[in-house]
């Protein structure tokens, strides 16, 4: 009664969990060798996740029907000393409570 008054979250049943979920995720990567005869190497990559049915227990569950994310990043390796990378990535769908959560990444690493 009174419970769902006060949090109306409780009162909608499609914020529960479901006895199926499901979902499909990938990652699509080339690696191009010596660019342009440089001895640098570059992996282009986007990774992209869609949540297509059902509903994990607990906030930001591992599945909330058609939550989607799409990720694009480029990786650089030079000499295999150097590596370094640049990534973006967005969130999506009619029920993400990630939306305004996109981020971008900017790593440098060196190896001895």
């Amino acid at each position: 009664g009174d419970v769902y008054k006060l949090n109306s979250t409780l009162a909608n049943p499609t914020n529960f969990a479901t006895s199926f979920s499901y979902g499909a995720q990938g990652i699509f990567n080339f690696t191009y060798n010596r660019v342009f005869g440089s001895p640098i190497n570059l992996v282009p990559q986007v990774g992209w996740r869609w949540d297509l049915g059902g509903r994990t227990p607990g906030p930001l569950g591992n599945y909330m029907s058609q939550r989607k994310a799409l990720g694009l990043s480029v990786g650089a390796n030079y000499q295999n000393r150097w590596t370094g990378s640049l990534s973006w990535t967005m969130n999506f769908g009619p029920d993400a409570p990630l939306n305004d959560r996109d981020f971008a990444a900017a790593t440098i690493s060196y190896s001895f």
